[in-house]
């Protein structure tokens, strides 16, 4: 998530969304070399549905650097391969026991970024400023987290995966509303024809029913 907070500090929220939808396509090749899930018909395409809308809801007409580029792929491969590890030994643990190590261990690694001069002072600083809002945030992230990690331990992870696309959605409703109720906090470029989001929207809708009506 380190890559994450770097490249959505230079891009912008809706830049760096896309790329989570390469998430579920490397956990489905991880799945299936770690895990032997191999998903039914049905489950790939509500998958291919998930990514596909995901993607065009997300797209914005500005140029991106090959830097982002490499960032992103890099940023979807790690978090990608973190949740195969996880599922291949969280299963052999009891739910509660999986869900607090993989906390446990985020916790830590945020300790030990804080350890970073820099790091601490603009903690510091932000904690003055608009990160006050993220912080209140973070209780919902959290709470998201644990759910995402026990749907992860009952089910193929590129199906979880998948439906963490739709994040393009509420990121999208999301900036606009930020946007335009609190200019002079938030600040997001939003870009893209009207057209596409409802096609990305419609996509994901369907992926959704396809997902729901198999389970």
């Amino acid at each position: 998530m380190w890559i994450y907070f770097t490249v959505i500090r230079e891009e912008g929220p809706s830049r760096v969304a896309p790329w989570f939808m390469a998430i579920p396509v490397i956990g489905l090749l991880g799945g299936i070399l770690l895990l032997q899930e191999i998903p039914s018909l049905s489950q790939i395409i509500s998958i291919t549905l998930f990514v596909v809308g995901g993607l065009v809801l997300s797209m914005t007409d500005g140029k991106i650097r090959l830097r982002f580029v490499y960032l992103g792929f890099l940023m979807a491969i790690l978090l990608s391969v973190h949740d195969v590890i996880f599922a291949k030994f969280g299963r052999e643990l009891s739910g509660s026991a999986a869900v607090f190590m993989d906390m446990l261990g985020k916790s830590m690694w945020g300790l030990v970024l804080l350890f970073g001069k820099k790091t601490r002072n603009g903690f510091l600083i932000g904690l003055q400023t608009k990160l006050k809002f993220q912080m209140i945030n973070e209780f919902g992230v959290i709470a998201g987290d644990a759910i995402t990690d026990v749907a992860k331990l009952i089910a193929p992870v590129a199906l979880v995966q998948a439906t963490g696309c739709s994040q393009s959605v509420f990121v999208l409703i999301g900036a606009y509303v930020l946007v335009r109720r609190f200019p002079d906090v938030f600040s997001e470029e939003l870009k893209g024809s009207f057209l596409s989001k409802v096609i990305g929207v419609v996509l994901m809708t369907i992926g959704g029913i396809i997902l729901a009506v198999t389970l």
